[in-house]
């Protein structure tokens, strides 16, 4: 824990470093000033991340440290959690890393910003990142068995010039806030963005519903300028996708607007931290504060009601993943609302936030 200070928490300098192992890795946090969770510096090669949570940093979570002359290759990142930090999840350059099973969650950046060449991502999760789940720049790359869901800007952007292969992803629910200018044109509801003025070939992915790419409830793929992308034969049921054992075991889940370093405040629920903990039994919410009763209220993306909880007793509240009806609820990105109840009787909501169910 950097306790505020501006200081990497983690620095690995030298190649062949193994940090971590699954289920038994290290929780990287506080880093003020910009400063991130996790640095790889240039020059390096082979090194090994496993099993880590970098949560709540002002900067990047896992960043490989790259500039005009970066030359580091083969790092192994697997099984990783980057959430609610203020920069991207994760944010690397160099040359042939490979990615899998981690998750990037509602950092207020992008869940992975790509550059460099040849870089392999397969089984990771993108989800409620404030800009894109995936940024791509740079050439050859390979996104196969991922998720970008519910993103606030796109699923997937392939920058000017990149190349991509893209495939067996689930892409949905992403870029339902009108992408603003002067960088974009006001794009809406676009899972995919290619602005590589080239083709990009993105078949056989999962855009949300059986009849692939196009409006509401599904993603649409948006091509700038010459841009064109090849999607026929697309999937008409999700993918399963095996992400790391967090969601399971720690599953901690932290909207990216929250103000982590505020006194919680017992008259308002939208500038306190709110904590979510999936478990196996369900999801554990938990409002700090003085809260007499908590109520939760669950929709689809369409603003369709799901469940409510009714007025509960405390400062936390189970949900077991289950409808009004109390059949369990599909995976997918839902949205919530809790409302606090305080001792003299005051209600107070919080606003929506996303929610992403994977089980």
């Amino acid at each position: 824990d950097a306790t505020g200070h501006n200081v990497d928490v983690v620095r690995i300098e030298a190649s062949g470093v193994v940090f971590g192992k699954k289920n038994k890795g290290f929780t990287l946090t506080g880093a003020g000033g910009g400063s991130s969770g996790l640095v790889i510096t240039d020059g390096t090669s082979g090194v090994r991340v496993t099993g880590n949570l970098a949560s709540a940093n002002s900067g990047v979570g896992f960043v490989f440290f790259f500039g005009f002359n970066d030359d580091s290759s083969g790092h192994q990142l697997r099984d990783n959690a980057a959430v609610a930090n203020d920069g991207d999840g994760f944010n690397f350059a160099g040359s042939g890393h490979v990615l899998s099973g981690n998750l990037a969650i509602a950092n207020r950046v992008s869940g992975f910003e790509v550059f460099g060449s040849g870089h392999v991502l397969t089984g990771n999760l993108a989800s409620a990142n404030g800009a894109d789940g995936f940024f791509f720049s740079g050439n050859r790359h390979m996104l196969s068995g991922n998720s970008a869901l519910g993103n606030g800007r796109f699923g997937i952007l392939v920058g000017t010039g990149a190349s991509a292969t893209i495939s067996k992803n689930n892409i949905f629910g992403n870029n339902g806030v009108p992408a603003a200018p002067p960088n974009f044109s006001g794009e809406t509801n676009c899972g995919l963005l290619n602005r590589t003025g080239t083709t990009i070939d993105a078949r056989n992915n999962f855009w949300g519903t059986a009849g692939g790419p196009g409006a509401d409830p599904a993603d649409n793929v948006c091509n700038e300028g010459a841009s064109s992308t090849t999607v026929d034969s697309f999937a008409t049921k999700e993918f399963k996708v095996k992400t790391t054992a967090f969601l399971d075991e720690l599953g901690l889940v932290v909207p990216a607007d929250s103000e982590q370093n505020e006194t919680p405040a017992p008259a308002s629920l939208s500038t306190q931290f709110l904590k979510e903990l999936q478990t196996k039994d369900g999801l554990l919410f938990h409002a700090l504060g003085v809260v007499n009763a908590l109520r939760l209220e669950v929709t689809d993306l369409s603003g369709g009601k799901i469940y409510d909880s009714g007025f509960v007793r405390g400062e936390s509240l189970n949900w077991q993943r289950v409808d009004t009806k109390h059949k369990p609820v599909a995976n997918g990105v839902y949205l919530y609302r809790l409302t606090a109840r305080h001792r003299d009787g005051k209600e107070v909501h919080s606003e929506l936030r996303k929610l992403i169910i994977s089980k």
